[in-house]
């Protein structure tokens, strides 16, 4: 889900994609809207329904139930540059809860990529799929860019946007699911001693 900032745009809008590619068969249903009281009342819903979803925010309008929830201590949230994420967020009278934030590029490094820090791109490609590889390259980053805030948010950059959400959350998904594992693996592994038990005798 995105929400569209429209600085200098009167009217309010709504997007609605089905079957936006993933990769493989997999397919999103993407709703973008431009008034913050319908993200309000979509998030709500979701909350309810799901326990983690992908959402990706750039709005100047200030969804209310969207503040709380970056600031609920149930969720953790990801993502790959905390500072931009701030300050971007502060442009809506927004803020994240820093200590439920997962930086994606700290917590994780490809152990075949020796660059210092790998990208959505790299890691998305590397944990769900290699079609995500790619992603970077189906938009241009400098000039689509400029549209943000200024024009109905074109079909393409929702997509985009979209599938960077889905990316994220996907990636720290599996990561957590195998750091989990193995940990529990570990813990399974070793041994496990035996109380011992009392023995009480009756004499007759």
């Amino acid at each position: 889900m995105a929400d569209a900032p429209l600085y200098k745009q009167l009217r309010w809008y709504t997007m609605e994609l089905h079957d936006v590619d993933l990769h493989g068969s997999h397919k999103l249903h993407v709703i973008c809207k431009s008034n913050g009281e319908d993200v309000d009342k979509m998030l709500s819903m979701l909350r309810r329904k799901l326990g983690g979803m992908p959402v990706k925010l750039v709005a100047k309008d200030r969804p209310m139930e969207l503040d709380k929830f970056l600031m609920n201590g149930e969720y953790t949230f990801v993502g790959f540059a905390i500072e931009g994420d701030k300050s971007k967020l502060k442009l809506s009278g927004l803020k994240i809860n820093s200590d439920n934030y997962i930086y994606i590029q700290v917590e994780w490094r490809d152990p075949y990529n020796k660059k210092k820090f790998d990208s959505l791109a790299d890691i998305a490609g590397r944990m769900i799929d290699i079609h995500y590889h790619d992603m970077k390259k189906k938009i241009n980053r400098k000039e689509d860019h400029t549209l943000w805030g200024f024009y109905t948010l074109p079909e393409k950059l929702i997509k985009y946007e979209a599938i960077d959400a889905f990316a994220t959350y996907e990636s720290w998904r599996i990561i957590y699911d195998a750091i989990m594992g193995l940990d529990r693996a570990k813990r399974d592994k070793e041994p496990k001693h035996k109380k011992n038990k009392a023995v009480i005798q009756y004499n007759n």
